[in-house]
């Protein structure tokens, strides 16, 4: 488990599912319905079995999650990390950027590979060229 502190009652906290507690997991699934499926009307199976082998980085405050994103590999060798579910609770207050910096700080020194794309599916591109991330094009997704 990696914790990285970006304000009096806000830090960051990387940990793989295995390492996550009960309430942790519980208040992860509550801001990944609240965001993608009540503000976003995203129709889409979030439990998707990749969990269980992510890193999970998110931000805690007041035992809440207010800002998360999942690494996965997406090959079985671990060449390529995946990053997706990014998500803030409250926007416009700078935890999105923060959020991907400390995240990809904890990916590169828990997960090896050579490279790492992250998935947007309504992400703004400003957001994505504030971080200096180089941008891809598929029929299926964005990739950075």
């Amino acid at each position: 488990m990696l914790e990285f502190k970006i304000g009096e009652n806000v830090k960051l906290i990387a940990k793989y599912f295995k390492e996550l507690t009960i309430t942790e997991l519980y208040e992860i699934l509550k801001a990944r319905a609240k965001i993608f499926i009540v503000e976003q009307n995203i129709n889409f199976q979030d439990l998707d079995d990749i969990d269980y082998n992510s890193l999970h980085c998110f931000f805690i405050e007041n035992n809440k999650v207010i800002a998360y994103i999942r690494a996965f590999y997406e090959d079985e060798n671990a060449q390529v990390v995946r990053l997706g579910r990014a998500l803030t609770i409250e926007h416009q207050k700078g935890y999105g950027k923060s959020l991907m910096e400390q995240s990809l700080k904890a990916v590169k020194e828990k997960m090896k590979c050579k490279k790492l794309w992250v998935i947007l599916k309504l992400m703004p591109y400003l957001f994505m060229n504030n971080l200096a991330l180089k941008r891809y094009q598929s029929p299926l997704s964005k990739k950075v």
